[in-house]
């Protein structure tokens, strides 16, 4: 019941409501997390971008992974072995900047598969990109 309440009084405050924020791990690449979310809001307030964090089962804190433009709704995480951690859950919130402030719209947690081989393709990815 807390957690409906904090939403209510959210979307009260800041006139922008968190829809489906979901992360899933790409289906032909495991090395990749497709982060996706759409947004119901007040047409009184403007969505000016969307903020991206990540925290690794390792991590003490969250890091900021990129911001991305209002218009749009879908991330790619293609650095999750890149950051040298093991398997387990990977965090990620999403936050909202608009004229008034930011808000934090949701946060997801998903489990990827590691093993040495993915491991080693991502690092070698990651020395050409």
């Amino acid at each position: 019941m807390i957690p409906f309440l904090i939403i209510l009084l959210f979307s009260a405050i800041s006139g922008v409501e968190p829809s489906n924020f979901t992360a899933d791990v790409h289906e032909s690449n495991p090395n990749e997390i497709i982060l996706r979310w759409n947004l119901e809001h007040n047409d009184d307030i403007v969505v000016e971008k969307f903020r991206i964090e990540r925290k690794m089962m390792r991590d003490a804190a969250f890091t900021r992974l990129e911001e991305v433009p209002s218009a749009t709704f879908e991330y790619i995480d293609r650095k999750v072995f890149t950051a040298n951690a093991p398997s387990g859950p990977v965090t990620y919130k999403l936050y909202a900047t608009y004229s008034t402030g930011e808000v934090l719209l949701g946060q997801v947690e998903v489990h990827y598969p590691s093993n040495a081989l993915w491991r080693t393709w991502g690092n070698i990815k990651s020395m050409f990109q």
